[in-house]
């Protein structure tokens, strides 16, 4: 009852800091419900030059032409700063439950080089990832069955747990995978450590312990997710006129291990129109100056303040992607583009100071995801009008989407 009661308060106090306290203390909580078009809002006031907006504890910086990503690329990470960024972003002296080291050579680059020798074990995981898969789609087909005889499965909950299990038997193996518990609460931390990092930015520091234990006491599960996977098979079944071309494409890859899912041209462009298109992450690059930094324009950053690259420009960019706002993975075709490509027209993945090193297994997982909903359904996906569920500046699939499954007679 004291939880309910303390976290009524809270939510009290929020409501009267948004209709009552001046600008620069109502921005920052604007930011967590509506920052992605906030920013859209701001990038297009601006024009394309550098601008800054409140956030929860701080103040971001945004950039995004092609001399400020020269800028980024060529700077020292020990004068723009991810690992210190990482710390304020997640917190986590309330979310791990312990501090990280002031540098990240001390514990990050373990951790780096462990994920890339991790994501190279794909082709040996492969047969049992598809064995996974079947286990899963089957059983939600049984859980998810109507009087009918259809199944509709909740899209973002099977493809979560999915790519949840995937990563599970990547790193602790099959046994550990296969414990549903383990899965279940790997799931609820992830959905915890969101809710804590937000409130420890936003909430003063003596209050931190106490709303930890309020957070993970009540589960209160966000909608927070940034898995390619559910919005690929999205486009995939919202756009069947290239279900028969992606068909004849794949038709042979589930049953041979050794074919290289890397060379399925049609898929590949799939993959990247559709992380283009929704562009879910708003930002890259995100760096923290350790002293003051000035881009070549002159733009200055202070100390400690947060800047970022702002790839919603990129993506959206008439004259990188002509018409921006149309679907069309026939965009990319000739062009020898990898999804996990790193460029400046393609910074989804970082810059090559510090790109993501898990870039290869995740498109690898949504690929083979894909691969298997596409060779072994028929779908349909409902409630597609609704529009994606938005948190600061990120947008994810809405947890309404739902996929008609019927199973496909070879």
């Amino acid at each position: 009852m004291i939880y309910a009661t303390t976290f009524a308060f809270f939510i009290l106090c929020v409501v009267l800091l948004w209709i009552g306290i001046p600008r620069r203390i109502s921005e920052p909580w604007k930011f967590l419900a509506r920052g992605r078009q906030m920013l859209i809002q701001r990038a297009r006031e601006h024009n394309g030059k550098p601008f800054s907006i409140l956030i929860p504890g701080n103040r971001l910086h945004l950039v995004s032409s092609k001399a400020h990503w020269e800028d980024l690329n060529n700077t020292s990470l020990n004068h723009l700063s991810s690992h210190v960024w990482s710390k304020e972003h997640f917190q986590p002296k309330y979310t791990f439950g312990y501090e990280w080291p002031d540098r990240r050579q001390d514990d990050g680059m373990p951790v780096i080089r462990a994920i890339r020798t991790l994501s190279n074990q794909f082709s040996g995981l492969r047969e049992r990832y598809v064995s996974l898969m079947e286990s899963d789609l089957n059983d939600a087909l049984k859980i998810y069955i109507q009087p009918n005889g259809i199944s509709v499965i909740p899209l973002w909950e099977t493809v979560k747990r999915l790519g949840s299990r995937m990563n599970i038997m990547m790193l602790f193996g099959q046994h550990i995978a296969n414990d549903s518990e383990f899965v279940d609460r790997g799931l609820k931390y992830i959905d915890e450590v969101t809710l804590v990092s937000e409130a420890a930015k936003s909430f003063p520091l003596f209050l931190m312990p106490l709303m930890s234990r309020i957070i993970r006491g009540r589960n209160l599960n966000a909608q927070y997710v940034r898995e390619i996977a559910t919005h690929l098979i999205l486009d995939i079944f919202t756009h069947p006129e290239y279900l028969p071309a992606l068909r004849e494409e794949v038709k042979d890859v589930l049953g041979n291990p050794a074919s290289d899912i890397n060379k399925l041209p049609l898929l590949e462009n799939f993959l990247i129109e559709s992380i283009r298109f929704h562009c879910f992450l708003s930002t890259v690059v995100h760096r923290v100056p350790l002293k003051s930094f000035s881009f070549s324009d002159g733009y200055t950053v202070p100390k400690g303040e947060i800047v970022e690259f702002y790839q919603y420009s990129v993506m959206n960019d008439e004259t990188i992607h002509s018409n921006p706002n149309e679907f069309n993975p026939k965009r990319f075709e000739g062009k020898a583009r990898k999804a996990t490509d790193i460029s400046m027209e393609w910074p989804f993945w970082g810059n090559s100071k510090m790109a993501c090193p898990g870039r290869f297994h995740v498109c690898n997982v949504a690929k083979l995801i894909a691969i298997y909903f596409i060779t072994n359904f028929d779908c349909d996906v409902t409630n597609s009008h609704n529009p994606s569920f938005e948190f600061r500046d990120v947008s994810v699939p809405h947890p309404k989407w739902e996929l008609i499954m019927r199973r496909r007679t070879m």
